[in-house]
């Protein structure tokens, strides 16, 4: 799988600092500043009674749920929930959220196949370019357009990690700008103007200068993003400030956030109430990672401990933060709240 996902820890997670922050003061009084969201559950696709349990265990609703479609792949985990292919463009889960008034994002990429999946394979670069992924950029393109809403896409993501295979883009930064171009203008020729494009490198303390080389430009980007996971090594910086440093007028999201460790309740609460409104302002949308390969069992679970929340539920609980009202949402690129 693309993301670095290793260690089997026992809770739910929500990024903090890698050190102890300033003393706890309270969140901005302005409300609905922020997205907020989740990946929750153990299939790629996501399922919406686990999404429902984590919203009640919080007390809280997400603007943003965050799933993972994978190219070419007929998924195991899908087939189980009794979907269908998960490339293709799955309405089911997207009419969930448009329901619910949940902002959705998919997280898109062709994945590598495990050991005993021979079914597929994984395009190179190269291959995309050749044109070997047309068929599939254009049906998918045409779904996403007869959907009709905006949506996010989160487009080969963590694209400079080294464990990011074939769309590792600092092996050769000026492909993987040619590939993300080709893949949004083949996506955009079937008529899919609804889709926010994310750009989401991983939290491995790019450079400016190294964000810059694979940057395809503000018209194939309409947010920024990183993963941060402080107990991998992966703090808010200097990824974080450096993004904003080099791109200062693309609104940024962390697409990815988990932690746990000693004292969570307060460092949960410090980073909703203080780190994130008072120090990183310009941060619009969070989205929490939340499975049991990563984060421990998910909501529906009986060893699921709601107790262990309770930090991160006195944070979310802050105006600050928006719940699910986005049924009616038709403007793309998706705006930041309080633009529409």
């Amino acid at each position: 799988m693309m993301c670095r996902k290793i260690l089997a820890v026992a809770c739910l997670v929500l990024v903090v600092l890698a050190c102890a922050g300033p003393p706890l003061i309270t969140a901005k009084a302005e409300t609905n500043q922020i997205y907020w969201g989740a990946f929750v559950g153990t299939t790629r696709m996501g399922y919406l009674p686990n999404l429902e349990s984590f919203e009640s265990a919080v007390g809280k609703d997400v603007s943003i749920w965050n799933w993972i479609q994978a190219w070419n792949e007929p998924d195991r985990d899908n087939v189980a929930a009794g979907y269908y292919d998960c490339s293709e463009f799955n309405v089911t889960t997207m009419n969930q959220c448009r329901n619910n008034g949940i902002i959705p994002m998919v997280s898109w990429a062709p994945l590598p196949p495990q050991s005993s999946e021979s079914y597929f394979y994984t395009p190179t670069m190269q291959d995309i370019l050749n044109g070997m992924e047309d068929s599939y950029l254009t049906a998918w393109g045409q779904a996403a357009a007869a959907w009709g809403h905006p949506f996010f896409v989160r487009l080969f993501w963590e694209f400079t990690g080294s464990w990011d295979g074939n769309f590792y883009a600092l092996s050769n930064p000026a492909q993987f700008v040619q590939v993300w171009k080709y893949v949004v203008n083949k996506v955009r020729a079937a008529g899919a103007n609804n889709v926010s494009w994310v750009w989401c490198p991983a939290d491995v303390g790019d450079s400016v200068a190294t964000l810059q080389s694979v940057y395809p430009g503000n018209n194939y980007v309409d947010w920024v993003a990183t993963d941060v996971y402080p107990n991998q090594g992966q703090g808010m910086e200097p990824e974080v400030t450096n993004i904003h440093t080099a791109f200062p007028g693309k609104p940024m999201m962390l697409a990815e956030v988990g932690y746990n460790g000693n004292n969570m309740d307060s460092w949960w609460n410090n980073f909703l109430t203080n780190v994130l409104p008072n120090q990183y302002s310009y941060i619009k949308a969070v989205v929490l990672w939340q499975d049991n390969e990563v984060s421990g069992p998910t909501p529906n679970s009986p060893s699921f401990d709601v107790t262990k929340l309770a930090g991160f539920q006195k944070g979310i609980s802050s105006d600050y933060y928006s719940l699910h009202v986005y049924s009616n949402l038709e403007t793309s690129p998706i705006p930041t709240i309080g633009s529409f």
